[in-house]
């Protein structure tokens, strides 16, 4: 049949019941597909039901979703010109079968109630992750940061990290393709830092669009990830996406944008990441997401990217898995960021260094208050770094921290020499 032309369906005979169920769930993702103004759709909606009953199942029913397929002898391009005149054009099977994707996604049935006891009766099936206790397979991840932070690198990381099966922020992956989409960045920004990553022969397993948002974000998306089979998609912006978005504090609006996403993301087992912009405030635990809360409730991974000084800090709040430490993030001159030790660690460390350099120069030794002033660092870096170097031997304590025995500090090698001083004064 030819898909631009549109054929009634034959006069005569009322076709039966699942027939008419057929051709009406036909019609109405005919009606989506050819871009069907609202009221168009409304109308037919009203004009007849627009899914099919229970006992009908979908699968049966499949193949007459489709241009020029036919149900009980009433075809596809027949309903639409039913329901939306002569002349309609059937579309192109990419657009329909986006379409159709969707479309049994809303028409599936709802998983049965059940009691706790059956619930608890199920087998337990492990999660299965795409990176290590961080992203699940099917799950959703916000890259969050400040402009210029480094979430955008960050994100291509993660891209040729699937594609070529390497270990990501210290988590091994599971590889797969990857599709990432740049609405920002330019085309050749782009361009060069994959090449940077060295692609190599692993090259045709990412896809790339560079470009501006497509007009139906998520029936694109579905369209994409349906052709391509990645185990993850990169957005990059995530409001460069969902241009349509008219209140970002709006909970109940960005909830339904991303419920969308969050859809697509388990029924075709993809994994999406979005980067997105913090507050110009910051915050933690989530509060540095932009926009509503919604956001941070609906992602089963956060990452957030922060600037700490002349060094970058990446953590992570997770809803399953194992929570990311904050740590410190490093730009090799390959184009990758890499861990670098935890923020606790690099605190500690530089505390321990601070510390060995203060005592060393001291005629007598040193009260706790005396260092913690004397050392840039926080009181939890502070006394952690004193307790391991106790316990390495390089310094050593003596006083029972009360009045009339405070605590004091001296290098190990010279503790007989400065607690007799101590003691002595």
């Amino acid at each position: 049949m030819d898909r631009d032309s549109v054929t009634p369906p034959p006069d005569g005979g009322k076709p039966e019941p699942r027939e008419a169920d057929a051709v009406t769930a036909a019609a109405e993702v005919a009606l989506e597909s050819v871009g069907a103004t609202e009221e168009v759709r409304r109308a037919r909606r009203e004009a007849g039901a627009k899914r099919l009953p229970a006992d009908v199942k979908l699968d049966d029913v499949v193949d007459d979703v489709a241009p020029g397929a036919s149900s009980g002898g009433y075809s596809v391009a027949g309903a639409v010109a039913k329901a939306h005149g002569e002349g309609a054009r059937i579309p192109d099977r990419k657009q329909f079968d986006s379409v159709r994707a969707s479309y049994r996604e809303t028409t599936e049935s709802n998983p049965p109630v059940v009691t706790a006891a059956a619930l608890l009766a199920e087998p337990v099936t492990p999660t299965p992750w795409l990176v290590e206790k961080m992203i699940p397979e099917g799950g959703l991840a916000l890259i969050v940061a400040k402009p210029k932070a480094g979430k955008s690198t960050l994100a291509r990381t993660l891209a040729v990290s699937i594609g070529r099966g390497l270990s990501w922020l210290g988590r091994f992956v599971e590889s797969g393709p990857t599709l990432y989409v740049a609405l920002e960045d330019r085309r050749l920004a782009v361009r060069d830092h994959f090449a940077q990553l060295g692609l190599g022969e692993h090259g045709n397993r990412i896809s790339v669009y560079v470009g501006p948002a497509p007009s139906e974000p998520v029936d694109w998306l579905a369209g994409q990830i349906d052709e391509l089979k990645p185990r993850l998609a990169v957005i990059d912006p995530l409001f460069r996406f969902l241009p349509q978005v008219d209140d970002e504090n709006s909970y109940a609006e960005l909830t339904n944008k991303t419920g969308a996403l969050i859809d697509l993301a388990r029924a075709s087992k993809c994994a999406i990441a979005l980067t997105h912009h913090a507050r110009k405030s910051g915050g933690e635990d989530g509060d540095e997401t932009l926009g509503s809360t919604a956001l941070f409730g609906a992602v089963d991974t956060l990452l957030t990217i922060r600037r700490d000084g002349a060094a970058r800090t990446v953590s992570t709040v997770q809803r399953e898995g194992e929570d990311l430490a904050k740590s410190v993030l490093a730009l090799d001159k390959d184009g990758w960021l890499n861990l670098a030790g935890t923020v606790e660690t690099r605190d500690r460390e530089a505390a321990e260094a601070q510390i060995l350099a203060h005592l060393e120069g001291a005629e007598t030794a040193l009260r706790t208050t005396d260092i913690a002033a004397a050392v840039d660092a926080g009181s939890h870096a502070v006394k952690s770094a004193l307790n391991r170097l106790v316990a390495a031997g390089r310094i050593a304590r003596q006083g029972a921290g009360r009045k009339g025995s405070p605590i004091q500090w001296a290098l190990d090698s010279r503790k007989s020499e400065l607690f007799d001083s101590a003691l002595s004064l």
